[in-house]
């Protein structure tokens, strides 16, 4: 992992960049952006190169030879902490940050930044999936953000910055990444995967708002047939909302009982249904007045129509960090759904 492997956001790199060189570097950075358009591999190689052992920071790379810059890439290395939200919770635990009850400030990512460093001058944290934190776990690290051990650097990941508490965000160096573009993101499917057919991959990196992650899912085949499935639907008319919440219930039954995974591609599907609409919305507002008048361009839905559809699906996504089970969230989106666009 380099620079040079990092595709996409040379406005952070260069912000960066003056920061160490300067030496004005912050003790806590909040990366806000979208997901999947690379932050916690941005905070990797910043850690990489914080750590280094054979070029000083200043030079903005590391030597990817030494033994700290191989203990970052197998994660193992003493003096970087990276934690992340497990696949069966709802949100980062707090144990993760300051120590179980037992052991509470005895143990988890703040106590282990006041130890001293093993190599070097730095400690370093990469809390993943920040915006997970409940309002308990964040004001828990507060301190630490407000009075930081020396040399240690802390990297929140999130989503949205407005996720986070306003004593989190005064205390954070905020630096916002935009999401990868069309190109960005083909570039690095090619990269990972160079036998892909690449209208799949254009189409994909096109529906993929800026995400590599959502980009690649798109190319699983069993979200390609979900998403054809789900667009099938919600073009007849009427729309056949019993039968599209009954089919996409089942596709969310078949991930078993994993809540969070239901959660993902229950928003997935969302995202599917608004990328459509939106599509829908464009191209109509686009169309030329002498158009209008012919039947085989014309839409099967108003203008209003359409709007109303894209944010109710917008609304939709947001709806799913609540506590409302998949299924009947599901059910109530279909439901509103066809009663919008039958209106």
């Amino acid at each position: 992992m380099s620079w040079s492997n990092l595709v996409g956001h040379e406005k952070q790199k260069r912000w960066f960049a003056n920061a160490v060189q300067c030496g004005r570097l912050a003790s806590t950075f909040l990366l806000v952006g979208p997901n999947g358009c690379g932050k916690r591999t941005f905070a990797l190689q910043l850690a990489k190169l914080l750590l280094c052992l054979k070029r000083d920071a200043a030079a903005f790379e590391s030597c990817d030879e030494c033994e700290s810059c191989v203990q970052v890439e197998a994660n193992t290395h003493p003096d970087l902490f990276l934690i992340s939200k497990p696949p069966d919770r709802a949100s980062l635990p707090m144990e993760l940050l300051v120590g179980s009850p037992e052991n509470r400030l005895r143990d988890g990512v703040c106590y282990q930044l006041h130890i001293r460093p093993f190599h070097g001058m730095r400690r370093i944290a990469i809390i993943d999936d920040a915006d997970t934190i409940h309002v308990e776990a964040a004001n828990s690290i507060l301190k630490t953000l407000e009075e930081p051990p020396p040399g240690s650097v802390i990297f929140l990941i999130s989503s949205n910055e407005q996720r986070q508490l306003a004593t989190i965000r005064s205390r954070s160096q905020i630096v916002r990444f935009q999401g990868l573009t069309s190109d960005e993101i083909q570039t690095l499917i090619v990269r990972m995967n160079g036998t892909m057919d690449s209208a799949l991959v254009q189409e994909a990196a096109a529906l993929a708002n800026g995400s590599l992650a959502t980009a690649k899912l798109l190319l699983d085949d069993s979200m390609v047939s979900l998403r054809c499935d789900l667009i099938r639907e919600l073009e007849q008319r009427p729309m056949p909302f019993y039968s599209l919440a009954k089919d996409l219930t089942g596709n969310l039954q078949s991930l078993g009982d994993e809540t969070q995974a239901k959660r993902d591609r229950l928003r997935m599907i969302f995202d599917f249904a608004a990328n459509h609409y939106r599509s829908q919305l464009i191209s109509q507002l686009n169309r030329k007045n002498h158009e209008e008048n012919d039947s085989s361009n014309r839409s099967k839905y108003t203008t209003n129509a359409l709007a109303a559809a894209l944010n109710h699906c917008l609304a939709a996504q947001t709806d799913t960090d609540r506590n409302a089970t998949p299924a009947g969230l599901l059910e109530a989106w279909a439901a509103e759904l066809a009663a919008i666009v039958g209106a």
